[in-house]
């Protein structure tokens, strides 16, 4: 919402995790939550995200992550994803 394309802007953060070998993925604020991506609200399971690379303590700028979102058993979100649907484009309303 706050970024548009604005690449070099964006807050989300892919942090690297040694103990776990996991990335956490973390938007910090409203404006770096994603809106309008299509499914994600309803139905999709995973999503392609950019987020900015951080290893130790060195931002290594953009990069792109699949993340999952929701079980593929039972369709709700995995732990700590707040997801949902923020109604129709403007586009879409006459």
């Amino acid at each position: 919402m706050g970024h548009g394309s604005f690449v070099r802007g964006i807050e989300t953060t892919a942090t690297y995790d040694a103990n776990t070998d996991e990335f956490l993925v973390h938007s910090p604020s409203l404006p770096s939550a994603k809106f309008w991506p299509g499914g994600l609200g309803l139905s999709a399971t995973h999503a392609v995200v950019m987020a900015r690379l951080v290893i130790g303590s060195k931002d290594r700028g953009p990069h792109l992550f699949i993340v999952q979102l929701r079980s593929i058993t039972d369709g709700k979100p995995l732990p700590g994803l707040k997801l949902g649907d923020t109604g129709l484009k403007m586009v879409y309303v006459s």
